[in-house]
């Protein structure tokens, strides 16, 4: 993909092999950790991308074609999800992550 060691400019790196290896690390690594990420990208396949450019090419581009997380609720949030949210929020804190985890259909990418 690269030679001579040259970092290719951020925006024409991004390849099928770069989106494999972010959506591979992203879902079933389960690594959040955009910095981490963007380490693995750095030394598997020397693309320089800093973590909010990793961030948003997971939500712009790869996170719309997932359909491993089911069918996405779209629109007001019904009263059972509003208790259910505050009663997340009660045990876990400010937590977001955990908290979007427990509510079925409603994604937050951290």
């Amino acid at each position: 993909m690269l030679s001579n060691n040259k970092i290719m400019d951020y925006r024409s790196q991004w390849c099928n092999e770069s989106h494999q290896l972010l959506r591979y690390l992203y879902e079933d690594l389960n690594i959040f950790n955009w910095s981490l990420i963007s380490k693995e990208l750095s030394e598997r396949l020397h693309i320089q991308a800093t973590p909010d450019e990793c961030r948003n090419k997971f939500i712009l581009e790869l996170f719309r074609y997932v359909e491993v997380f089911g069918p996405v609720k779209r629109g007001d949030w019904i009263h059972e999800e509003e208790k259910e949210l505050y009663r997340l929020h009660n045990e876990n804190g400010n937590k977001w992550a955990v908290i979007a985890q427990n509510i079925l259909g409603r994604y937050f990418i951290i």
